[in-house]
């Protein structure tokens, strides 16, 4: 550890540091105008290098789960935080005539920690007619009950239960909503599909997974077959790196909800009155 990491520490007279995958604690004594001047050059170095650390843990905790058993599996979801904040993404294949229509093929929640709560394939309700293998990576024999895949209905209650009472983070959440033909309250759903902050200035239209987590967090994804695990992860790391202007501005639009509410209330309560 060098000076440079440090200065990195300046606003904290003690503080933990991380690099190298190690962490150090630095003590502060004296913080001269350089100190000051050398740290406000490294802050994108610092900003890039936490980065950095949360692609390499989303990575290997998605390479520790890729590799257990089906039971292994089970098990690490059952133990995993039930956090406040949950991610999810879907997978659909295509029915009906062309394959135009979308149906719920493949299933991933996430806690705000980036471990998988629940991910299942599922089993088809109706024909399938185009897997659309180049993105989903599926093929029939993975939405079967031999390969493990579960029902629409244990798909669908086990993620209306993780969803119960918490924030549901996502992208484009009303199409995966609509799969699982479910619902979530608005006051409690954070979608980087629609969040203004989020939009870039300069190119009309809603901005895509891929388009936010190379801009915002430096990762490349979707390259290829998409997987709603790492989906999810994504659209996490995206909300928490908003997440405190986020979270104020629902709270804020909630206070205005309720007042619009309670003023509702109160004319329809006056006019019952008034006869």
């Amino acid at each position: 550890f060098d000076q440079r990491d440090a200065n990195r520490a300046l606003r904290a007279k003690v503080s933990n540091y991380k690099k190298g995958g190690h962490f150090a604690r630095i003590e502060i004594k004296e913080v001269t105008e350089t100190t000051r001047e050398v740290l406000e050059v490294d802050y994108e170095t610092a900003v890039e290098l936490r980065k950095y650390d949360s692609q390499m843990k989303d990575r290997g905790e998605a390479r520790s789960f890729d590799s257990m058993t089906a039971e292994q599996q089970r098990s690490s979801e059952a133990r995993a935080e039930k956090t406040r904040e949950v991610a999810m993404d879907c997978e659909m294949v295509g029915t009906g005539p062309d394959g135009k229509d979308s149906m719920l093929a493949r299933v991933a929640v996430v806690n705000a920690r980036g471990r998988v709560l629940y991910s299942r394939f599922v089993v088809p309700t109706e024909p399938v007619t185009d897997y659309r293998t180049p993105i989903t990576g599926l093929t029939a024999k993975d939405l079967t009950p031999e390969s493990g895949a579960v029902t629409f209905k244990q798909a669908q209650s086990q993620v209306a239960a993780l969803m119960h009472g918490r924030v549901l983070v996502g992208h484009a959440l009303s199409n995966d909503l609509t799969c699982l033909q479910l619902g979530h309250a608005r006051k409690d759903t954070r979608d980087t599909a629609k969040y203004k902050a989020l939009r870039d200035p300069g190119h009309l239209g809603v901005p895509s997974l891929k388009t936010l987590a190379l801009r915002i967090l430096d990762r490349k994804i979707q390259f290829g077959v998409h997987d709603p695990g790492e989906d999810a992860r994504t659209a996490m790391r995206i909300y928490q790196a908003y997440a405190d202007v986020w979270e104020r501005e629902a709270v804020a639009a909630g206070k205005i909800a309720a007042s619009k509410i309670g003023k509702n209330r109160r004319v329809t309560a006056g006019k019952r009155s008034s006869r």
